[in-house]
């Protein structure tokens, strides 16, 4: 498509439009840092959890294991029709619930669904990180008073949209600007107590 637009834009999370400047979050490499963490710490068995509504974290994830030559295992996956807390929960349930054994390492698309998957495992009667491990993604501030530190894929928001901003500014304050960047912004692992080496066996 071709887009004519007479005004300075930034596009954050989206490289399509490629006659702007932009400015993304890999979270592809989030989601391999996360893959690479579990498989360092001996889980074998690795699932992902997330909503329905967004499934894009999902490709991604199958993606990855793909590229690492790790196995998929459909029933390791579950996409809940809920939102949040409830969809992480929700999820965790199902793969309780389609598996003997659930994989020991998950991957939650989000703080919140890793929220969620935490509370699940608690109401089993499992422990995190004794029973299984879990990562989320965005870091958010909560992550450090719920009963678990969950651990985290940085996702450096905020500095995405400062660096949006200042690419906007930058044009806005000089038409002869004519310059497009494309900026990528890389994860970072933050841990917390919410993984640990395997313990049980798969």
């Amino acid at each position: 498509n071709e887009y004519k637009i007479n005004k300075p834009v930034v596009v954050l999370n989206d490289f399509d439009i490629c006659d702007f400047d932009s400015v993304r979050i890999s979270v592809e490499d989030a989601i391999e840092d996360a893959i690479t963490y579990l498989v360092d710490l001996g889980h074998g068995n690795i699932g992902f959890i997330g909503e329905k509504k967004y499934g894009r974290n999902l490709q991604l994830f199958e993606r990855v294991m793909k590229k690492m030559k790790l196995k998929i295992n459909p029933d390791f996956i579950a996409m809940s029709d809920k939102r949040f807390k409830e969809a992480g929960y929700d999820a965790m349930d199902t793969l309780f619930k389609k598996n003997a054994l659930p994989p020991s390492g998950i991957i939650a698309s989000n703080d919140t669904i890793g929220f969620g998957a935490l509370y699940c495992i608690e109401d089993y009667g499992k422990k995190v990180p004794d029973d299984f491990s879990v990562i989320g993604a965005g870091d958010i501030e909560v992550s450090r008073f719920v009963n678990s530190n969950l651990t985290s894929v940085k996702l450096h928001t905020d500095e995405c949209c400062n660096i949006a901003m200042e690419l906007l500014l930058k044009k806005m304050n000089n038409n002869g600007y004519k310059t497009v960047q494309h900026i990528i912004l890389k994860p970072k692992l933050v841990i917390g107590d919410s993984t640990a080496k395997k313990k049980r066996d798969e």
